[in-house]
């Protein structure tokens, strides 16, 4: 089925520093055998930046899907229990505030923009979005194809 909408949103802080520490710690310790970090670290900060360096937001007439390149974390939020959809835009200088915190409902690869799906039991989902309108139409557009229930 195609998607009513789909992004890829990549954390920038972690794309410039993650390679920044990488060639530092590189260069720090060249020359020195006994200073220089385990060969171990590389690898394990090379997946780090692949692992948590982008996620992807997709909206189908069933759930919001939101997931990271190698699956973990992820969250999958059915269409029937978002009860609100409201972007939000903060200020300028929350760009670098990058935070994925399944257990708390936070998935921000760009804090400054994004939607607040508020689930029916009242919790609320942030989830960053470069074009947070285009996001919420397209949960609205789900939202409306789903049965209403007549009350009796």
């Amino acid at each position: 089925m195609t998607p009513l909408y789909q992004s890829r949103q990549y954390s920038w802080v972690m794309l410039i520093v993650i390679p920044a520490l990488l060639v530092y710690i590189g260069v720090a310790g060249h020359g020195d055998p006994e200073g220089g970090a385990p060969w171990w670290i590389y690898p394990v900060m090379l997946l780090t930046l692949i692992a948590f360096g982008s996620m992807t937001v997709t909206v189908t007439y069933e759930e919001v899907r939101i997931r990271c390149p190698l699956g973990w974390p992820r969250r999958r939020v059915p269409i029937a229990r978002i009860s609100a959809c409201t972007p939000f835009q903060r200020k300028w200088f929350s760009i670098l505030d990058t935070g994925i915190r399944p257990a708390r409902g936070e998935f921000r690869m760009n804090g400054r923009r994004g939607v607040v799906l508020t689930l029916d039991s009242g919790l609320p989902v942030i989830v960053s979005a470069p074009n947070p309108d285009e996001l919420r139409r397209a949960v609205e557009k789900a939202r409306d194809r789903l049965p209403k229930h007549g009350g009796a």
